[in-house]
């Protein structure tokens, strides 16, 4: 068995970013009372994330996708697939025909399918990160495509992110799947996009061929069928009468990648954003494809169908959930150890290899909850209950110690960690401060300010 390697420390990191923004917003807000700044600290440390700019650690597992058995090539022989895209495919860092599928990339594939006549759905994707996300639009979204001629003018899909830096790795992305054919293009539109030739020969944009369309201008002359943006851009190409020629009947299918950065008062406009789409491409709801991504939509199933089809205009019982789901638990040997938080969080524990560790009961049940749970993170705190019913700063930091030495044990170098997981930490900048006027006021006494109340957060708008 391996031994575990050094990992970083993720609970002193929490805190020396607690500690330090703590520093720089009493130093941002500047406080000549010196009660006033002991409270306006003891708000924006807070760890029970409530008040404090950081909040709990949470976990989430990174256990393998689940494999669907099946390869493109399978989807292919039963018609799910276009062969001849299945064989552009087959190349090494693309799709190669050998290379089983996810589970929820075949589903997304075959969840594609409409009958003629019938109206077309809302497909939305639910899975951790690394789980084959991006496979799961780009396949059904290439598959509809290729199989079928464009209705008429202008762009065929839009695919939209909410920020440029995932616009540039989805290029990449495209750019090595489509180059070698010439029958569907792609275009990424952005500020940074060039207007002409001239323009991008200055910037260094290389000419790869004609899979991909570089300058706006000969995006116009001849529009996409695939047209990758952001939502903010989509914005000034409905306004602007030069970029008319991307909307026409053409619209089938819109992608929103990162559906769950889509919230509040932004989910609403990019709600009212896809339907001014819709209606100047001359397009129903019922006549339009969407798929969306999602990492960490929670909530339960009926509540996630129901966000989407709002967002896409949909109806609910067109709009359908595919989930990604972690593969079969790996058996392991019955645990026979207890140890307790004290046992290891002391200071001269040593790092534990595999062997020692799939012993331990508290890790074998942490392990369980947390393959159970899917794409849903769980809080240290919770965890902390599930190892030891326990709720306290030392069982917190004993869950910490056995994540980190769990993340790199391994039975051999070509197995998964016993658990392979990822670290969620919200941070946030300190939206201000509001004070409650009651002399009597019940809070508690270290943010309480000589003469009034107690200082909170300004997201309460009642005392606690």
């Amino acid at each position: 068995a391996m031994t575990t390697q050094n990992h970083l420390d993720a609970f002193a990191l929490a805190q020396a970013l607690r500690e330090r923004l703590t520093r720089y917003s009493l130093d941002t807000f500047y406080f000549q009372d010196q009660e006033f700044r002991g409270a306006a600290e003891e708000v924006w440390s807070d760890t029970t994330g409530e008040d404090g700019l950081i909040g709990k650690l949470w976990a989430e597992g990174g256990f393998p996708p689940e494999s669907s058995g099946e390869t493109l090539l399978d989807l292919s022989q039963r018609r799910s697939f276009p062969g001849e895209l299945a064989r552009h495919l087959n190349r090494p860092g693309v799709v190669p025909a050998n290379q089983e599928l996810y589970s929820l990339q075949r589903d997304a594939v075959e969840a594609d399918f409409v009958a003629p006549g019938e109206r077309e759905p809302a497909i939305l994707v639910a899975a951790a990160t690394g789980a084959g996300k991006t496979e799961a639009f780009l396949l059904p979204m290439l598959s509809r495509m290729w199989k079928q001629e464009s209705r008429g003018a202008g762009t065929r899909c839009f695919i939209l992110y909410p920020m440029n830096a995932l616009i540039r790795d989805q290029v990449d992305r495209l750019e090595k799947w489509l180059e070698g054919q010439s029958k569907l293009r792609f275009f990424s539109f952005n500020s940074e996009t060039p207007e002409t030739r001239a323009n991008a020969d200055r910037e260094g944009i290389p000419r790869t061929g004609p899979h991909r369309i570089r300058t706006r201008r000969e995006a116009r002359e001849r529009p996409p069928e695939v047209c990758v943006t952001n939502y903010s851009m989509l914005e000034y190409m409905l306004a602007r009468p030069q970029d008319a020629p991307f909307f026409g009947p053409a619209l089938e299918m819109v992608v929103i990648d990162e559906a769950h950065l889509y919230r509040g008062a932004l989910a609403a406009e990019i709600a009212l954003l896809l339907r001014r789409l819709l209606i100047r491409c001359g397009r129903h709801p019922d006549e339009v494809l969407f798929i969306g991504t999602s990492a960490t939509l929670g909530g339960e199933e009926s509540e996630q169908r129901r966000f989407f089809a709002k967002l896409t205009g949909k109806r609910d019982d067109d709009t359908r959930l595919i989930l990604g789901k972690p593969a079969p638990l790996e058996s392991l040997p019955r645990p026979t150890i207890d140890v307790s938080p004290e046992d290891v969080d002391r200071d001269d524990v040593v790092e534990h290899d595999w062997k020692e560790l799939v012993n331990w009961r508290p890790l074998a049940r942490i392990r369980e909850q947390i393959w159970e749970a899917g794409t849903r993170p769980l809080s240290i705190d919770k965890l902390a209950g599930i190892a030891w019913n326990r709720d306290d700063s030392t069982s917190h930091r004993a869950v910490m110690r056995l994540m980190r030495w769990s993340a790199g044990a391994r039975e051999s170098v070509d197995t998964t960690p016993l658990i392979p997981h990822r670290l969620h930490l919200p941070v946030r900048g300190s939206p201000g401060l509001s004070l409650c006027i009651s002399r009597v006021c019940r809070g508690p006494l270290d943010r309480k300010v000589h003469g009034y109340g107690c200082l909170q957060s300004t997201r309460s708008e009642r005392c606690r």
